[in-house]
């Protein structure tokens, strides 16, 4: 049985961009394996927090893990920036970048609604 969030766009969407940075870190790119080691951990922070936050039960408790999974989403963001400069763009690369805008969005609005709540 899963658990409800993975069902989620969002967290199906964390889960592409997580596969895609998997198959580059497998694969390597030259003189980026620090770059694609901190893509590799901040891609998998936005999924563990976003579980998290999915968890647990107080709104104050659930804002505070999405803010963070949305933290990691933009570090992923910023990651794949200098990843695309540094090696120009490639497909999976740009594919990640997209997702990874798509995960932001998307956390920002599960977290204005959660904030608009009333507690």
């Amino acid at each position: 049985m899963s658990a409800n969030y993975e069902r989620w766009p969002v967290y199906e969407k964390a889960t592409k961009v997580r596969s895609i940075v998997g198959a580059l870190s497998r694969r390597g790119i030259r003189g980026m394996s620090s770059e694609l080691d901190h893509l590799r951990r901040s891609s998998s922070s936005v999924m563990f927090n976003i579980a998290e936050g999915a968890g647990k039960f107080t709104k104050a408790d659930k804002i505070n893990f999405y803010r963070i999974a949305l933290g990691s989403a933009n570090e992923c963001n910023s990651v794949l920036n200098v990843v695309i400069a540094e090696v120009g763009r490639q497909q999976n690369l740009t594919d990640a970048k997209a997702l990874t805008g798509e995960v932001i969005a998307m956390l920002i609005g599960l977290i204005k609604s959660i904030d608009e709540r009333p507690d």
